[in-house]
């Protein structure tokens, strides 16, 4: 076996071994916080449907209609379909409980963002920045919490990395299977999440400001996967809630009402510079590692444009949000984050044998501290939704209390 074939296996083993390590870390039961809140709501969506079955789910949604019309408080509507349809999968396939069905699919949702954060880091910046981004992405304390608990948020982070990974392949190397990703991608990322309305002009944006170079091709395939997704999300609405009306309608009753919601005044308001103080209360390592990385990337001329675009366009208006403000939201821009960490770290280490090692011990070292600093805080302190008030009773800075946690 010669020396290229030899690295070749070593990496394949590493990225086996980082799965290993990925699931270890998401199913070992450290703590497990009780559902509350949004998590319950899912989960009645999920026994409605094993009650009653996938081809009542117009009623479901016509019943949702009346809770809402009745309610001050914004109810989360059925239209998650993503996410309820894989909880009844799992649900139907290991038993138990809807809640802990939900938290599978968390669990496996994350497992898929560490795989699909590897392949993306190949197609940007080769083998090392792959193992890079899957250790970031596998010992991330934002991705090791949300896991735990039945958030939609890690699904749809990784239906929003899907069509990322779409976009590279369309605008790199492969144009056929990139619009065949962004296909699939995108009716999943509007039936997984309502932010779909911030992250689908972003993704058009990352095309029309930060591609590398000028593609006819791949703008002529990007149109036929944005107007085929276009359709297929609409027929998919129209059978699965009764037409796109309905589904819009149900979406907009839950938005009006969100500053009638106490707990989304009260703890998921604050200025646009919130998440980046709640994710270095998280992750102090790996944030000051994203600022590095996004200021020396700024200044490359090859940088993965796509990906810092897509992050400021998507950025920008969640921001704008009051009371949408909520660092699990950040799921969605975590993984184009490391992604953009292990790209950096790779080139400004050089390519050679002595810079490539030191790039991935430094990765490890970096990996160990943001893992040593879940451990330190989050089973110890069983927090259950990540707001400011919870994070700063967790570092120590705040000593009241947040019900939520309890």
């Amino acid at each position: 076996m010669n020396a290229k074939a030899s690295l070749r296996w070593t990496h394949v083993f590493a990225v086996f071994v980082l799965i290993g390590l990925t699931g270890f870390l998401r199913f070992h039961s450290w703590y497990e916080p009780p559902p509350v809140g949004d998590e319950k709501v899912h989960a009645a969506y999920v026994d409605w449907v094993l009650k009653n079955g996938f081809g009542n789910y117009p009623e479901l949604l016509t019943q949702y209609g009346v809770i809402q019309d009745g309610s001050i408080e914004p109810i989360l509507p059925p239209t998650r379909f993503c996410f309820v349809a894989l909880g009844v999968g799992v649900c139907k396939i290991r038993g138990g409980d809807s809640i802990g069905a939900l938290r599978v699919v968390s669990k496996l949702a994350s497992l898929g963002i560490v795989a699909l954060g590897i392949a993306l880091g190949f197609l940007l910046g080769g083998r090392q920045a792959a193992l890079l981004s899957g250790l970031f992405l596998a010992v991330s304390p934002l991705q090791l919490h949300c896991a735990r608990i039945g958030f939609v948020d890690v699904l749809f982070g990784l239906t929003v990395l899907t069509a990322l990974v779409g976009l590279v392949l369309l605008y790199t190397s492969a144009e056929r299977f990139g619009c065949a990703v962004l296909l699939v991608s995108l009716p999943a990322i509007v039936l997984t999440k309502e932010s779909a309305v911030f992250v689908l002009p972003a993704l058009v944006g990352a095309v029309m400001l930060g591609q590398p170079t000028p593609n006819r091709r791949a703008d002529r395939l990007f149109l036929i996967a944005i107007v085929g997704g276009a359709l297929g999300t609409s027929l998919l609405m129209l059978v699965l809630f009764g037409g796109v009306d309905r589904f819009v309608d149900a979406v907009l009753a839950t938005a009006v009402r969100l500053p009638n919601s106490e707990y989304s005044m009260t703890y998921q308001s604050g200025p646009w510079f919130r998440y980046l103080v709640d994710y270095m209360l998280v992750s102090p390592i790996l944030f000051v590692a994203f600022v590095w990385a996004f200021g020396y990337l700024s200044d490359s001329k090859d940088a993965p444009r796509m990906l810092m675009v897509f992050l400021i366009a998507s950025y920008v208006p969640m921001v704008l949000i009051k009371g949408g403000t909520n660092l699990r939201f950040a799921l969605t821009w975590e993984p184009a984050l490391v992604v953009l960490l292990a790209t950096a770290l790779v080139r400004r280490l050089g390519s050679t044998r002595w810079a490539t090692s030191g790039a991935l011990w430094i990765g490890v070292v970096i990996a160990a501290m943001a893992l040593g600093h879940f451990f330190s805080f989050f089973p110890s302190a069983r927090p259950y939704d990540l707001v400011t008030l919870s994070l700063l009773r967790i570092v120590g800075i705040y000593r009241g209390d947040y019900t939520y946690d309890h």
